[in-house]
Parts: C-alpha cells; structure tokens; sequence
C-alpha cells in the first residue's frame, strides 16, 4: 500500500495520540513488531520520531503490520480507530462490551448432551477427506457437503487441479468418507468410503487472497465441487470393502 500525504498526517498523528512519549512508541514497536525504533528512527522531538517511523515503515512494506500492532497495543484509542477503517483492519459496527455480555447470558443455556452427540455424528457423516495424488506426493484437504452430491473446499487445496498444473487433473482426486475412524484401542472400525469427482465437476470456485489484507469480493477461497454420487444420501460405510482378516 502507498500512503498519500494526508494519511501520511492522519497516521503520524494518530501515533502520537496513542503512545505521547518515545518509550512507549518505542516498547510497542519492540514488544509487537520485535524492531528496534531507535535503528530505525531518530529526530529532535516525538513529531518527527513518529514521522519517520511511517515513512521506514512504508519503504519497508510493513505499513498493515505497523497499523495493526499499534491498534492492538491501544485498542480504545480513537485516532487509530478511525485510521484503520480506511484499510477495513477493524470491524464495523462492533457492539459495545456490555451488548455483548447481553448477548452471552442470553444465549448461554445448558448443554444437552444428547442433542449435541446426535448432531456430532450427522456432522461426521458430512465432512471428508481430500486427496490429490502428484508426482511430488500428495496433497491433502478437508470437504463438507453442502448437498448430497455437493462438497466444499478451499480453492488452494484444488488450485492445482483447478489451473491444470503439472499435468493433475479430476481423476486424481479422491474424496474419503467416513475416513480411517479409530478405537481407543488404536484398531481401525472401517477403511471409509472413496469418491470421485463428476465430469462437471467445477460448479463455482473463488481464490485466495494474494495481495490485499482484507478479501476482496472474488477473493473467499473456496471451491464447490461436484461428486460422481451421492454421499448425502447413502448409508455411512455403504461402499466399504470387508476388513481383511489380521
């Protein structure tokens, strides 16, 4: 990112309203950043100090951590709130603690143990495990279904198979069910159930983000993909070979 002139002011300023004296600036940058502000930094006065901070901290390319380590340090102060906004590093319309607190005894009731076990197991039947073999070995991920013949999944885990590189395609791709669950005693219940990805298998895919701190719009990683059947709907362990004997 690249500071106007103006920023250049409200960031200085907002520096000296959060930490009035060279210690304090200077324990900050320490304690958060590990950067030693007089190697970095040295003028007559505090003004100047906190101005040259920006400016290294610009050529440097670590202007969002500066930002960020700042507000983390003071988070009530005002200045570096309003700062912040402008590179979205704070939420908007936060509730304020005691909402907040309202929010927790409201909703905080107890546990019902039974509900939650039988959630637990509906949840376990959803989730799966993602292999891609490559020549350089393979590359694991974790899915969730979101319909019966629909997973999700992170955009950087299929990238390569998304992009086509080093010549991997869909028919490397296994989605594992049921995975490999273990007893206590370490012996495996069952070897799960192995999927495939359907010739449409692409329905939609955004990617991670590269540059900017905060997602853009088209920057979500993830990918929907398509199975070749119906893991929502079949019985858990449904296509599992029999154990070998031990």
């Amino acid at each position: 990112m690249k500071l106007t002139g103006k920023q250049y002011q409200q960031l200085t300023k907002a520096l000296l309203s959060a930490f009035p004296s060279q210690p304090k600036l200077a324990q900050m940058l320490r304690f958060k950043l590990e950067k030693n502000l007089n190697a970095i930094a040295l003028g007559d006065d505090l003004t100047e100090i906190a101005y040259k901070l920006v400016v290294a901290a610009e050529a440097g390319g670590w202007t969002i951590r500066l930002i960020v380590a700042a507000r983390e340090s003071q988070p009530g102060n005002s200045e570096l709130f309003a700062f912040s906004q402008q590179f979205g590093l704070v939420p908007l319309n936060t509730p304020s603690r005691p909402k907040l607190e309202k929010i927790i005894r409201k909703t905080n009731t107890f546990l019902d143990v039974n509900r939650w076990r039988e959630q637990l197991g509906k949840i376990e039947a959803q989730i799966c495990r993602i292999e891609i073999a490559t020549s350089q070995g393979t590359i694991f991920g974790t899915g969730f279904l979101l319909a019966p013949d629909v997973v999700m999944t992170n955009y950087h885990v299929m990238e390569k198979v998304i992009l086509g590189e080093d010549g991997i395609t869909a028919n490397d791709v296994i989605l594992h069910f049921n995975y490999n669950k273990r007893l206590a005693d370490g012996s495996t219940l069952n070897q799960g159930t192995e999927y495939h990805l359907a010739q449409d298998w692409l329905i939609d895919k955004s990617p991670y983000v590269t540059e900017n701190i905060t997602p853009q719009p088209d920057e979500l990683d993830y990918a929907l993909l398509r199975i070749d059947g119906s893991p929502g709907t079949e019985p858990i362990g449904n296509k599992v070979e029999p154990a070998a004997p031990q």
